[in-house]
């Protein structure tokens, strides 16, 4: 590692870590145990310096009264941290990895990796931290309690999803991180929205707005996105759909333009891009029963969503299924619920689960059609498989 690279990691001036390096200037073991921080060294150069360094810097003994602490005695203890910053990087990539890879990992594969890593992520706060290493540890942990609720969701245990993603507001509020509150209330209000609970989803996602206020485009972007899918089915609710259809769009507008004004590469839990757009927006026109442009938009974020995201493009082929069944199409229906079925296979999740059903309800009048028969038994069996339960 370049000196240049050393001082930028550390805060320390490269001219100077030039002169200690060289012999010219004497070191510090606050010094020691930063360098030994970034270069992961394991605690050899902190080591190796408290038999070589004085405590304190020179001419500095005698000048501090009994029972005052000196400012680098101050710094040793702001700086010196049982958990590295290479661990930190790791549990970092591994966190991130989580949150990426959930939209297409059953939740019963992902769950134990998140078990572990919380386990971990809870020893690690528990010890005594330095700020920067602690607010950083807080932040990861935030992100692993909304990753650890959306599969807890996903697993029908909504009261431990809640748990999760109490601690996870909790995390966010103690560092106080905005986006992360916004995430944690945005991925909170999906699982509330795909029980029905949609006054529940609205004023969840209302509070997120507020905290996302400051946030990047493709945070707010995807709030509004999915404020507008739950005002929609609200209105839907209400049987209001025409009055709804105003405030519908205007947010659906909003998020278009949020998401025109993103520049270069996404956060950590930013994945909100135009197929999602394209596929919150045609659930929105399908909740206000305008099924021919919720089919076009349904069908182009289909084509465009990654064949990955399982998840996702079961529930745009199952919002397909209901719009076929609105139209009077019973066979073309059963065809799109069933491919979705047998997309997520055995890790069939709760929100596809319970859409399936609300589209076999919606098919109880063509029940004598072969097509729609075979949907609920395909229904009934998945329905059946461990870890679908709730």
């Amino acid at each position: 590692m370049s000196l240049r690279e050393a001082g930028r990691r550390s805060h320390f001036d490269a001219s100077y870590l030039s002169k200690v390096v060289n012999g010219h200037k004497p070191g510090t073991r606050y010094m020691a145990r930063v360098l030994d921080d970034v270069l992961g060294a394991g605690g050899e150069l902190a080591e190796l310096a408290a038999r070589t360094w004085p405590a304190a810097p020179h001419g500095a003994a005698g000048t501090m009264s009994a029972g005052q602490a000196g400012p680098w005695e101050l710094a040793d203890v702001l700086t010196r941290s049982p958990v590295s910053a290479t661990a930190l990087d790791f549990m970092e990539r591994a966190i991130t990895g989580f949150a990426a890879c959930y939209p297409y990992t059953p939740p019963a594969n992902l769950a134990p990796q998140v078990q572990a890593m919380l386990g971990r992520m809870k020893d690690a706060l528990s010890l005594s931290q330095p700020v920067r290493a602690r607010t950083r540890c807080v932040r990861l942990a935030g992100v692993l309690c909304g990753v650890a609720g959306q599969i807890a969701d996903d697993m029908g245990r909504h009261a431990q999803a809640g748990e999760y993603f109490e601690v996870g507001g909790i995390a966010a509020a103690e560092i106080g991180d905005l986006d992360l509150t916004a995430w944690i209330l945005g991925v909170r209000s999906i699982g509330v929205f795909f029980r029905s609970a949609y006054p529940e989803a609205i004023a969840m996602l209302g509070r997120a707005q507020d905290a996302a206020e400051g946030c990047a485009p493709r945070r707010r972007a995807w709030l509004d996105a999915l404020s507008a899918r739950a005002l929609a089915a609200s209105a839907a609710r209400a049987g209001g759909q025409h009055r709804g259809h105003r405030e519908v769009m205007a947010s659906l507008d909003r998020a278009g333009g949020h998401l025109d004004a993103a520049t270069g590469p996404p956060g950590e839990t930013e994945f909100f891009d135009q197929p999602r757009l394209c596929g919150m927006a045609g659930t929105a026109m399908l909740l206000l029963r305008d099924t021919g442009r919720a089919r076009s938009l349904l069908g182009d974020a289909l084509t465009r969503r990654s064949a990955a995201d399982v998840k996702g493009r079961a529930l745009l082929m199952l919002d397909l299924a209901e719009c076929s069944a609105l139209d009077g199409e019973p066979e073309e229906a059963a065809r799109f619920g069933s491919a979705a079925l047998g997309m997520v296979g055995r890790s069939a999740v709760q929100p596809v689960l319970r859409r399936a059903r609300e589209v076999e309800r919606s098919l109880q009048r063509w029940e004598g059609i072969p097509a729609v028969s075979d949907l609920g038994s395909h229904l009934a069996e998945v329905s059946r498989r461990p870890g679908t339960e709730g």
